[in-house]
């Protein structure tokens, strides 16, 4: 029998952590991967039927190793276990169990070309740096004092295009423990060049905020919904800050907005970073509701079948997506788009 990356882990007696890299980082306990790797549980987040995670293992005061690892999982959500042993099997032949002995550069071309293995994007990447660095209690990357600097006096306004990505993502990690920074941004906020705007939601999208950072952005996104423009970019930023706020208040807030959908109707790209970004707030049924009901008077069918296939896949969400999809009780334009999906799936 195949032995497993935790058994693999615990002979080689590293110390480790591993983090979900699917749709947001999030830590994973290691009882809990354990238990996604035996099938005893699904993986709570797949993204493209895929689970990717970020494993860092060191022995000591060594510099922690990293694996990106990405397998695939079934509908349910449960690793499909055959990347994951062809993984194995090629770390095992390399290495045995010294999985943290220095690799030579053959070993380290041949590991790169195990199956399971797989390169974040630049956002994952810097967000998943930061983070470790804040877990081991390691000092943040030489961009970091640049980036609070800039974050906290934004002057030059220009100069923010000397800021590093990961500077932004360092500071972001640590904005619980920075209130002068994070009270900065709270006042700044409206004064930073639009261009940072991006690099600076996704930052927050991955990080764990202060209750008051959340719940300014929350005041920030009630008010451009209240009062919209033809751009909609600054609240597209809003929604993916937000993605970290599981807060009831903030979910009776999303649920007041998509039932006013016709006073103020979302985009597509709205109800696609809401599916993609916000999918643990759908997890109460009322808003999950709402959510597709103001989805199929947006009257996009393909945008409704494809988030409907998406979030379906999402052991959170999928039994009260199979209910709805099963339900005669409905509203009539959401009730029609489920019949159309449920005629295009037999």
């Amino acid at each position: 029998m195949m032995i497993s990356l935790t058994e693999l882990l615990q002979r080689s007696s590293a110390n480790y952590l591993i983090y979900d890299l699917g749709r947001r980082l999030s830590a994973i306990s290691q009882q809990q991967f354990a238990d996604i790797e035996a099938q005893k549980q699904p993986y709570p987040f797949p993204l493209q039927q895929h689970a990717c995670f970020a494993i860092a293992f060191w022995q000591e005061a060594d510099q922690p190793f990293i694996w990106f690892l990405k397998f695939p999982v079934d509908e349910r959500g449960l690793l499909d276990l055959s990347t994951r042993d062809q993984f194995c099997h090629n770390v095992i032949t390399l290495l045995g169990n010294q999985i943290t002995e220095a690799l030579s550069d053959e070993q380290q071309q041949q590991l790169q070309n195990a199956p399971g293995l797989f390169t974040p994007g630049d956002d994952k990447r810097a967000a998943f740096n930061a983070r470790l660095k804040l877990d081991l209690a390691q000092p943040p990357s030489i961009y970091f004092e640049s980036a609070q600097s800039y974050l906290r006096q934004p002057e030059p306004l220009d100069s923010w295009q000397q800021l590093g990505l990961q500077g932004i993502h360092d500071v972001v990690a640590r904005l619980r423990q920075d209130e002068a920074t994070c009270m900065a941004i709270t006042n700044n906020l409206q004064n930073y060049p639009a261009e940072l705007w991006q690099p600076l939601a996704i930052a927050m999208e991955h990080q764990d905020l202060p209750a008051s950072l959340y719940h300014y952005l929350a005041a920030e996104l009630d008010q451009q919904v209240s009062n919209p423009s033809d751009d909609v970019t600054p609240r597209l930023h809003a929604l993916r800050a937000l993605a970290g706020n599981h807060t009831p208040a903030f979910g009776e807030q999303l649920e007041n907005w998509l039932k006013s959908y016709q006073q103020h109707p979302l985009t597509d790209d709205e109800f696609i970073i809401i599916a993609g970004r916000l999918y643990q707030q759908l997890h109460d049924h009322q808003l999950v509701m709402v959510f597709f009901e103001a989805l199929a008077e947006h009257n996009n069918q393909a945008l409704l079948v494809g988030l409907f296939t998406d979030l379906v896949r999402l052991p959170l969400l999928r039994p009260q997506l199979l209910m709805m999809l099963q339900s005669s009780d409905l509203a009539k334009p959401l009730f029609k788009a489920l019949q159309q999906l449920k005629g295009n799936r037999s």
